[in-house]
């Protein structure tokens, strides 16, 4: 509360570390939040104030340099940003040299056609630098108080947020504590200016002092939904001369929608009618080819530019120039679709990073894009995403594999889609191997994915610039060496790798560093770290691949199965497919020492392997 905006000082500059947490790459010094309530005679105004200082402790922590925030425009109602200031400290020579942001670099993005998104980078930010900005934003829109998050993904030392609500507006509060929060509330008596009117105001001031980071989880989809924080949601706005219930469900979404932009754009016609009608006259009777056959052609013509969006800034100019957002090409898509002869709709969703769509209540600001749905004559579906290159017939991204989706109907409801399960993703694997007299493996490895897996496969691979960063990726990844990998029929749903890898030996671990990529086998073979994390990274797709493993060398000595009776050394066997293949195939190469007629000890899921054989 007592943070003054401006005041840095040069022990904040070169504080090198933070001892909370001496792993952080940044650590948020102060901040300041204010949400209130301007009411004069004949205006309402919800403003909400933010200033903040942070230290730059790594290179990795020069993100937090580029600041983003949110805001909404519509012809009737607008939210005004003032008060903005940027500043980052430095140390030159022994003295603080500050270096401002010109308002002229701050850039204007549409994400829809209500919602905007304001970017700016702080000038001169390097490790060790402390940066600080400001801004003000008042709103036309009174019932929407913003969402308050107590954590982020860096450390916070000292925080004040304030939140005042006059007694007009009644919402619905969703706080998640934390034991770091403090939380006062208050009531205080406000006199209009100008009037003698008077009334309560309910006071909300949240402390929260060495706040520790909650960091991006690999599974988590979206780390918000875990944050601790307060979001708002309004019931009614209760005055002397106007009351409003709010009760706003999917029929009101889906209404406004219909009389939106979006409606206008999803009837974009088709600009590339020569090219489907050639694609009709070649696939006459067949759905599934003339569907994938026009989902490419659009995949093609215009490139993706890595944007998720709801809405296009200009259809024509994406086809014009072969770039665009997901919005371009999904509009385009739709058009060809339709041009084909087939009826097509809009699903509408908020990807898994974003979080779900609310159950409790209707969102239209909660949609972030859409993806098409073909409605085939049979009474089946099939769902496609223009935007990557990957995706294909019922196979998406993963970030766009949400359980919680909006069928869009301008005739009707819509209605919920879950796009977790629209196909079934097969990983297989066969391991063919040979261990000679002095302990090393030879062999190969075929692992087949098909749908999903296929796409995380072909995701992957394509972030490298060529095959041979590939293969360095997979040999830091998996701690491996490789000899080659050749890769064939990508963008086939049913796709093959053949990797040819050298694992090199690998250190002795503990029970707690034995994972799903650990395969222990028994006195003879201490154990083989096996390429193995492809299956739970997918959850939804990949390809066909084929692995040629060498083990170079071997770890020391295991402890032995203290089974009665057993005196073999046989450690925990992990779960996977890949694994239990492989470790089959030794019993049949390699006499095991047995317990009991099992190999010991198995996981449940492993059972059927450990019977008696």
């Amino acid at each position: 509360q007592g943070y003054k905006f401006g005041k840095v000082s040069k022990e904040e500059i070169e504080m090198s570390t933070y001892d909370k947490d001496t792993e952080a790459d940044a650590v948020v010094l102060n901040e300041k939040i204010l949400v209130y309530y301007s009411i004069n005679v004949n205006d309402f105004k919800l403003v909400t104030e933010v200033s903040r200082k942070i230290k730059i402790l790594k290179e990795a922590g020069k993100e937090w340099g580029d600041v983003e925030f949110y805001y909404y425009e519509t012809p009737h109602l607008k939210e005004y940003i003032s008060g903005f200031n940027a500043t980052s400290y430095n140390i030159e020579n022994g003295k603080i040299v500050k270096a401002s942001l010109d308002k002229k670099y701050m850039t204007t993005e549409k994400l829809s056609e209500s919602r905007y998104r304001r970017k700016f980078s702080i000038p001169q930010v390097k490790a060790g630098t402390v940066i600080e900005y400001k801004y003000k934003i008042t709103s036309d829109y009174i019932y929407n108080v913003p969402v308050l998050y107590f954590q982020t993904h860096i450390p916070i030392k000292s925080s004040y947020m304030e939140v005042s609500i006059p007694e007009y507006f009644r919402f619905n509060s969703n706080l998640k504590q934390h034991e770091r929060l403090n939380l006062v509330r208050d009531v205080e008596n406000i006199t209009i200016p100008g009037t003698d009117i008077s009334y309560a105001n309910e006071v909300m001031k949240f402390s929260i002092s060495d706040m520790p980071a909650l960091k991006k989880e690999p599974y988590v989809w979206c780390i918000n939904d875990h944050r601790a924080g307060i979001d708002y949601e309004i019931t009614a706005i209760d005055m002397p001369m106007y009351k409003k219930n709010f009760s706003v469900d999917w029929a009101d979404v889906n209404n406004a929608i219909k009389n939106s932009e979006f409606n206008s754009q999803f009837k974009t016609k088709n600009p590339y009618k020569a090219e489907v009608a050639e694609i009709i006259a070649k696939t006459e009777g067949n759905d599934r080819e003339r569907i994938t056959q026009i989902l490419r052609l659009v995949q093609n013509k215009i490139k993706w530019d890595g944007t998720r969006r709801f809405l296009s800034e200009n259809i024509s100019k994406a086809v014009k120039d072969g770039a665009g957002s997901s919005a371009d090409k999904n509009f385009v898509l739709a058009g060809a679709l339709r041009d084909a002869g087939y009826n097509v709709s809009a699903v509408l969703m908020s990807t898994r990073e974003q979080g779900r769509l609310p159950l409790t209540h209707a969102s239209q600001d909660k949609i972030e894009t859409f993806i098409i749905r073909v409605n085939l004559p049979n009474g089946s579906h099939v769902y496609l995403d223009g935007a990557s290159i990957f995706s294909n017939y019922n196979v998406l991204p993963t970030n766009l594999l949400v359980d919680r989706a909006r069928l869009y109907d301008p005739n009707g409801l819509g209605e919920w889609i879950d796009l977790t399960k629209l196909v079934k993703n097969n990983m297989t694997s066969y391991v063919k191997a040979k261990i000679s007299s002095d302990g090393k493996l030879k062999g190969t490895c075929t692992n087949a994915y098909s749908n999903q897996f296929v796409y995380t496969f072909n995701a992957n691979y394509d972030n490298c610039k060529d095959n041979s960063e590939y293969c360095e990726a997979v040999e830091k990844k998996y701690e491996v060496e490789i000899d080659s990998i050749n890769v064939h029929n990508r963008m086939s749903l049913r796709s093959s790798e053949i990797i040819s890898q050298i694992l090199s030996g690998c250190p002795s671990v503990t029970d707690s560093e034995v994972n799903s990529r650990l395969a222990i086998i028994n006195t003879s073979f201490r154990f083989l770290k096996v390429l193995e994390d492809e299956k739970s990274s997918a959850q939804g797709g990949a390809s066909q691949s084929v692995h040629t493993l060498i083990l170079r060398s071997l770890p020391p000595d295991l402890a032995p199965c203290r089974k009665a009776g057993c005196r073999g050394f046989i450690g925990p066997v992990p779960q996977p497919l890949l694994i239990r293949l492989f470790v089959f195939l030794c019993y049949l190469i390699v006499p095991f020492p047995r317990c009991q007629g099992k190999i010991h000890p198995f996981s449940p899921r492993f059972s059927r392997f450990g019977k008696k054989l």
